[in-house]
């Protein structure tokens, strides 16, 4: 059973996206889709997710491209 298991895990141990990328771009994604209804509704609170979205999304991918130390488990 436990090998089973480990080798369901195995193909996403290195080959998975980082989860700050993968939310970071959809952060963007969602505020081009709601900036201009959002800041005709009511400007200041277009301007806060505009800062939080963006600012979440620059972070995600910022991070993801930072080089990560090497393990010396490897």
């Amino acid at each position: 059973m436990r090998e089973s298991l480990a080798s369901l895990a195995a193909p996403y141990d290195k080959g998975m996206w980082n989860p700050f990328l993968i939310t970071g771009v959809l952060s963007i994604a969602l505020w081009i889709t709601i900036r201009e209804q959002a800041f005709a509704a009511n400007a200041a609170l277009a301007w806060v997710a505009t800062i939080a979205l963006l600012g979440w999304g620059a972070f995600g991918i910022f991070s993801t491209l930072k080089k990560k130390p090497e393990s010396d488990g490897d």
